[in-house]
């Protein structure tokens, strides 16, 4: 077996944890859509703080992801190489969530749809590909 074929069966569980957890994402977007919001005035105060730790949690699934690569690059163990895409889905998924609790403590669909769109954005962003070439994978070449 050569080393594209053995990298490429090494993504696929990956790719069907992405898949999973990009139609979780949706499944968000279309509670926001579909669900009654609470009939009270939006508070707007957790808007903002939600947004910063959003923003946060973007940043920390990239630099997280990264520190976990490095550190599990050695490890010969193949369900060590998920970890590093497992916590990046996570947190881009958490971004998501953020859009769903708002939504349901009375915030307008708009407001409650950016943070789901924003974490669809972020988890797209940590689609499984081959390592190689700059490419963003946590797998060796």
């Amino acid at each position: 077996m050569n080393d594209a074929q053995t990298n490429s069966d090494s993504l696929t569980v990956p790719r069907i944890i992405w898949l999973a957890m990009v139609i979780a994402v949706i499944l968000y977007g279309a509670f926001v859509l579909v669900l009654p919001g609470k009939k009270s005035e939006p508070g707007g105060d957790l808007v903002p703080i939600f947004a910063l730790v959003a923003g946060m949690l973007a940043a920390c699934s990239f630099v997280v992801r990264t520190v976990l690569t490095r550190a599990l690059n050695g490890d010969a163990a193949r369900g060590a190489n998920m970890v590093p895409y497992v916590v990046a889905f996570a947190l881009a998924e958490a971004i998501a969530i953020f859009g769903l609790v708002l939504h349901l403590l009375g915030e307008p669909q708009l407001v409650s749809l950016g943070f789901v769109v924003a974490g669809l954005v972020v988890l797209t962003l940590h689609f499984p590909i081959r390592h190689g070439g700059g490419a963003r994978s946590s797998l060796p070449a």
